[in-house]
């Protein structure tokens, strides 16, 4: 593994902050409170099995760009910037900069050729699009930087409901798009398909223009109870904060998908378009109720699953948050109960392998009644390591330290501290640390981390 110098970081961490910020898509984050909207459609506008190609809109487009030829490879020096985990995805970042005397367009789709260790060519190992990578097509001007990045996970699905151990690759050759030229490289996600994009950090991702569909903002309402092995029907509410209306036409598509925290079952992202009929715009301070469908994986155990949805123009709306699926006849646990708690974990960016790493456990009663600890309940931490060959997962069983909280009120949050001893790492490494509460029914939290050496 390369390592980037300490002056290439600035780029570095700028990119990974994209990254994290567009991550939602297979691996949600939490939800935002609800978006701001005087008048909600009361009508739900029906789900319809459209498949939309998982692609930037067609309101994202280049041209407010000043015309420019595209860049070659002579035009461009190519620098591996790092390897970036976030929220389980895993990214190698190529810096491209352009030592040219003139300003050079970045466009197009670039092609991957991988060889593994044993020489076996990988055909076909590509998903082009600029999400959820969050980089965009855009001019080079001389000494500004534009960014290959090539995306993957460590959870490898062979086929829906299967899963495959990780790929050691040799090396790839990334070919770049416009006679751009080549460049051949070792670092490589684990997992196939990948994504692979080609661009420049947009000027200010967080800041959409009014009017347009990013400036919307989205929010998932899911069902209380979610049953493994059946369609998920959960609702989108759309709303325009602004004061110009957005145009739905042509209509927009969106992705949507869940990713479990272990190695199985596989996470799944699928593409649609909304149903828009005769709708053309959503008026300022207006939202529509989108009703959803989404197939669940079945699940033996009560298990904790992030679920995300993002309209598909590069820069959101992003809406997002973690649910328990349930087997068959198994429900929800009731207030009071210990399951009824949620956890959430801190942990650093960070970890350096062969020590220790402190983090802590927040767990929170929603209410409304209190939760007894008087008998203090055992708790099991695990932590996933991705080696770029192999999932290497250790887990511990302990009992919390409950001398100090005999009683969690309603609306309460306690703190304990963990500590869990990484394994030494040869390379920058991707995991997750998985915490779970030995009821049988949760609570359950999960993050991810960097190792490094």
């Amino acid at each position: 593994m390369l390592y980037p110098p300490p002056e290439m970081m600035r780029s570095f961490r700028r990119v990974l902050a994209v990254l994290a910020m567009t991550a939602v898509v297979v691996a949600a984050c939490t939800s935002s409170s609800a978006p701001p909207a005087r008048h909600t459609h009361s009508t739900l506008i029906a789900w319809i099995r459209n498949p939309a190609p998982p692609t930037t809109s067609t309101t994202t487009t280049t041209t407010t760009l000043a015309p420019a030829p595209f860049c070659v490879r002579s035009d461009l020096r190519v620098q591996f910037l790092g390897f970036g985990a976030a929220a389980s995805m895993f990214s190698d970042v190529f810096e491209l900069t352009n030592i040219a005397k003139t300003t050079c367009r970045l466009q197009g789709r670039p092609k991957l050729s991988p060889s593994t260790t044993a020489g076996a060519h990988v055909p076909s190992v590509v998903r082009h699009g600029y999400l959820p990578l969050g980089i965009v097509p855009g001019n080079l001007a001389p000494k500004a930087s534009g960014y290959v990045i090539i995306g993957g996970t460590d959870n490898c699905p062979s086929s829906p409901g299967a899963y495959v151990e990780p790929v050691s690759y040799k090396y790839v050759v990334v070919v770049l798009p416009n006679g751009e030229g080549s460049f051949t490289t070792s670092e490589m996600p684990p997992c196939v398909p990948m994504r692979v994009s080609l661009g420049v950090v947009p000027p200010n991702p967080y800041t959409p223009v009014p009017g347009t569909l990013p400036s919307l903002q989205a929010t998932m309402q899911l069902p209380k109870r979610i049953v493994g092995g059946r369609v998920l029907y959960y609702v989108v509410v759309l709303a325009n904060p602004g004061a110009i209306a957005v145009p739905l036409k042509p209509c927009p598509g969106y992705q949507e998908g869940f990713y479990p925290w272990g190695a199985s079952p596989p996470p799944l992202v699928r593409a649609y378009r909304l149903n828009c009929g005769q709708l053309r715009v959503l008026a300022p301070h207006h939202a529509l109720r989108l009703a959803m469908e989404l197939p669940v994986p079945k699940v033996s155990q009560v298990m904790n699953i992030r679920f995300g949805w993002v309209l598909i123009t590069g820069n959101g709306p992003w809406a997002g948050t973690e649910a328990n699926v349930y087997p068959p006849g198994v429900f929800p646990p009731a207030p009071g109960d210990m399951a009824f708690l949620q956890a959430k974990l801190a942990l650093p960016f960070h970890a350096i392998g062969g020590q220790v790493l402190h983090y802590s456990v927040v767990l929170s009663n929603p209410g409304p009644r209190a939760v007894s600890f008087s008998r203090c309940p055992g708790y099991t931490e695990s932590l996933v390591l991705n080696n770029g060959s192999k999932i290497q997962t250790q887990t511990w069983s302990y009992k919390l330290n409950c001398q100090t909280v005999r009683r969690l009120e309603a609306g309460k949050t306690v703190r304990f501290a963990m500590k869990m001893t990484v394994p030494k790492v040869s390379r920058t490494e991707g995991a997750k640390v998985i915490w779970e509460l030995d009821t049988g029914n949760g609570p359950f939290a999960g993050s991810g981390v960097t190792v490094n050496q």
